[in-house]
């Protein structure tokens, strides 16, 4: 419910631009970012940029932002 409402307050900067690091490193907490936002994973933590889970999202949401932002060795370990 936050985070939906952080994103519907949304105006010139990305809601987790000014998010604390343990949610950016938060896995439940960024998937539902992802869901709503796939832009989110620019702020993900390099920890959850090698998630295989959160590699799959992306890919899913976005192929562009999944090769710019997870890294190499996890999109070669899931394709």
């Amino acid at each position: 419910m936050v985070l939906q409402i952080i994103f519907i307050q949304k105006k010139s900067k990305h809601p987790l631009s000014e998010c604390s690091e343990y949610y950016l490193d938060d896995k439940d907490f960024i998937t539902k970012a992802i869901k709503l936002d796939p832009n989110s994973i620019k702020f993900a933590s390099k920890t959850l940029r090698q998630d295989k889970q959160i590699a799959i999202l992306i890919l899913k949401k976005d192929k562009k932002l999944a090769n710019k932002y997870i890294f190499k060795k996890t999109l070669n370990e899931i394709k």
